[in-house]
């Protein structure tokens, strides 16, 4: 929290404080004078390190956003929706987690957002400060800039996104099938011997036969979940083979 420069206190749920519902985190704001400030921010208290550290460095990065979005610092109010927030949010936090825990950690975990981490980091791909940026690169970009609080980097950033198409993702039918097995069996803890009797078999079997396009399953309400999960995993095995450094 003092790296991020947030007076606010954090809780975690062991410290009395009660969650509602099944939420990770929040972050809550109240109006101050003139002015709105974060007044508190909670944080599951997990078994696991690294879903409590990604969950506090994202609403830390929320509360970085969000109370420069409300004090009209960034001019993004009408122009970004809440999806590319949370995905700007989310995508930061990813980045994170992999730059402190590694690829052997970030290959288990599936981002709260990861359906709007995918459609931000491709909108992105147009946009100068990001064109050729694997998806980590372009999330400790956004880090940065909200770490830093670079209000015109990020005001052209909610420009962009605002304005530009998602451009298609296409794979071959290889790296299709193999980045759904492993993310079947790593991120959604399937038994990789029953591959094809999961939601996500039967999902390549239809990419197979052509019964749907990747694109056309990430605009489908029925199939963007498992679409979403696939691309990011090829986004991160295509990083990963480079060993991109960032």
């Amino acid at each position: 929290m003092d790296m991020f420069g947030i007076k606010a206190p954090l809780y975690v749920k062991r410290n009395g404080k009660l969650f509602l519902g099944r939420l990770a985190g929040y972050c809550r704001y109240a109006q101050e004078g003139l002015k709105w400030e974060v007044t508190e921010i909670g944080v599951v208290d997990r078994p696991s390190v690294t879903a409590v550290f990604s969950t506090t460095v994202y609403e830390c990065m929320h509360a970085k956003m969000a109370s420069r979005v409300y004090n009209n610092q960034i001019n993004m109010v009408e122009k970004l929706n809440r999806m590319d927030h949370e995905g700007m949010v989310d995508l930061a936090a990813f980045a994170s987690l992999k730059k402190n825990f590694g690829y052997e950690e970030s290959s288990k975990r599936i981002p709260s957002y990861f359906d709007h981490i995918v459609d931000v980091h491709l909108k992105l791909s147009s946009h100068d400060a990001f064109k050729e940026k694997h998806i980590s690169e372009t999330g400790a970009t956004l880090a940065n800039a909200i770490y830093s609080g670079n209000d015109r980097f990020l005001s052209s950033v909610a420009d962009h996104l605002s304005n530009a198409e998602r451009p298609s993702f296409d794979r071959s039918i290889d790296v299709i099938e193999k980045a759904a097995r492993k993310a079947s069996e790593n991120r959604l803890r399937k038994d990789p011997e029953k591959f094809e009797q999961t939601g996500m078999g039967k999902f390549v079997e239809m990419l197979k036969s052509g019964l749907i396009s990747n694109d056309q399953a990430l605009n489908s309400p029925q199939y963007r979940v498992l679409a979403s999960i696939l691309v990011f995993e090829i986004l991160e095995e295509e990083e990963e083979e480079l060993r991109i450094p960032f």
